[in-house]
């Protein structure tokens, strides 16, 4: 038995239909199918000619999206790496040398100090100073050699070895070098020689700067010295040992108002004595000269004469 082949002109989800069945009448309308429905790809009636087929962009899309995938995990790769050298250096012990103003005692005297601002100890470090130090403190007509460490067994995070530098009016009255090179050389936890260092002192930069009074906690330890040697003076007398005094304040403050009323009064009465007496000695003189002139009077009536005057 032969079989026709319909084609359905609307795609169905892209592809088109192709419906096989026995020959014979097709009625117009409504189709009655018999027979086995065939889905072949629709790929035919939108291809323009000369360009990739439906496989070969698949193909394309998984290469773009395997070029993205590489880059992308080249950018992971090196930002790992980044974080790992990010990570060692700072594991790694950091060791410098600096001058540092000491504001605790006075800002004229300097300190030269060696400190590991890492975050791991240093070990096995080895210090050299080119030209060597030398410290004019107490000694301007011959300055001392700066005694500096050339080595230092260990220097864990935040720790440091530091002396005195020298004194800035002294240092200047001797006029000593004023720059200097420090290099350093190290060691980590791992026993890894780290790179040397060579940093710069220069005793210049410190010479215009300039500094505020502010009270530290210095000044209160001079103050307790000053206290203490104040209390050392009491010492034992001839009325025996050192005692304390303790009085009631308000007893002290009625007994002083008294004192001072009773001596009030006094002063009242004494100023009064005073009074009488000058006019005794008035009527006393006014008497005598009435005698001496032959004029005799009455002492009452002088006094009220006087009086009245």
């Amino acid at each position: 038995m032969g079989y026709e082949t319909l084609a359905l002109a609307a795609p169905i989800h892209g592809r088109i239909a192709r419906i096989t069945f026995p020959p014979g009448p097709i009625l117009r309308g409504e189709i009655r199918i018999s027979g086995m429905v065939t889905m072949v790809p629709a790929a035919a009636w939108w291809r323009i000619e000369g360009w990739p087929t439906a496989g070969e962009w698949q193909a394309f899309g998984s290469v773009g999206t395997l070029l993205v995938a590489a880059v992308a995990a080249g950018f992971a790769w090196r930002q790992v790496n980044e974080a790992r050298a990010l990570r060692r250096e700072q594991a790694q012990p950091y060791v410098a040398a600096y001058l540092d103003v000491n504001n605790e005692v006075d800002f004229s005297f300097m300190t030269f100090v060696i400190k590991n601002f890492g975050q791991t100890a240093a070990h096995d470090i080895r210090i050299s100073i080119d030209p060597p130090m030398k410290r004019a403190w107490g000694k301007v007509a011959n300055p001392e050699p700066l005694d500096v460490a050339s080595t230092i067994t260990t220097l864990v995070p935040r720790q440091e070895w530091k002396t005195l530098f020298d004194w800035a009016p002294h240092r200047l009255a001797a006029k000593l070098y004023d720059v200097y090179k420090v290099k350093i050389q190290y060691k980590d936890s791992h026993g890894k020689e780290m790179a040397a260092a060579t940093f710069t002192i220069d005793w210049n930069q410190y010479r215009t700067m300039r500094k505020i009074g502010v009270k530290t906690t210095h000044d209160i330890g001079k103050a307790v010295q000053d206290i203490d040697k104040t209390l050392k003076k009491w010492t034992q007398g001839a009325s025996g040992p050192l005692s304390v005094h303790v009085r009631d304040g308000d007893a002290r403050d009625k007994r002083e108002a008294e004192e001072f009323a009773r001596g009030y009064r006094e002063h009242q009465e004494a100023t009064q004595r005073e009074s009488e007496v000058e006019t005794s000695n008035e009527l006393t003189d006014s008497w005598s000269s009435a005698i001496s002139t032959g004029v005799a009077t009455d002492p009452d009536d002088s006094a009220t004469n006087n009086t009245g005057r």
